[in-house]
Order: structure tokens, then sequence, then C-alpha cells
């Protein structure tokens, strides 16, 4: 082997290491490039995808009526309290009256009683 066959292996195995390196370089490049295009999709996926989400939820809350049933039922509730303390007071009245009129009933028995012996005794023939 002489000095040019060592010369133009070397240049051509260098040759051949370039254009390798060159190809591998191109092909890592555009895979490089693919990689930001697919990170850019999905970012704006994700963006799209939170946006639909977010409207969803606000939808859903707007929606909701939690603190208006609340309220109704607060509301109901004091009319609830209210009608209980007039229906104790009810109670109070009619037991009150339910004594009067039994006191009043053994009142015109006693009375009954009292004008039927009068009359026995007074008018009887």
């Amino acid at each position: 082997m002489n000095w040019n066959d060592i010369l133009v292996g070397i240049g051509s195995g260098g040759l051949s290491a370039t254009i390798v390196g060159v190809i591998v370089k191109v092909y890592l490049s555009s895979q490089m490039k693919r990689i930001s295009m697919l990170e850019a999709d999905l970012k704006s996926h994700k963006d799209e995808a939170f946006k639909e989400l977010k409207g969803k939820v606000e939808k859903h809350i707007d929606q909701d009526c939690a603190q208006e049933i609340k309220t109704s039922l607060n509301m109901m509730n004091k009319s609830i309290e209210k009608m209980d303390v007039k229906l104790n007071h009810i109670a109070e009245t009619t037991a009150s009256q339910d004594a009067t009129i039994k006191a009043q009933s053994q009142y015109l028995e006693n009375l009954n009683k009292a004008m039927q012996r009068h009359e026995e005794r007074c008018h009887a023939k």
C-alpha cells in the first residue's frame, strides 16, 4: 500500500463520515422540527380543551341555583316557625276555651239540677 491509497482511503472514509453526519444532522433537524410542531399542536389542543372546560364550568355555575334554593328554604323555615308559634297560641287558647266551656257546662248542669229540685219541692202536686 502506498500513501496515495492510504490518503484516498482516509479521504473516502472522511467523506463517508461527513455524508453520514450530514444525513444524520438533516434527519435529527427534521425530527426536532416535527417535535416542535407537535408540541405547539399539543399546547394548542390543551388551550382549547381548557377553554372549553372553563366554559362548561362557568355555565354550570351560572345554572346552579344553590343560593336561591338556600334562600327559599330559609324563608320557608321562618314561615314554619311563625306558623308553629301561631299554632301553639291557638292550642293554648283552645285549651283555655275548653276549660271555660267545661266549667260553664258544669254550672248549667248544676243549675238545671237545682231548678229540678226546686220544682219538685215547691211545685210538686
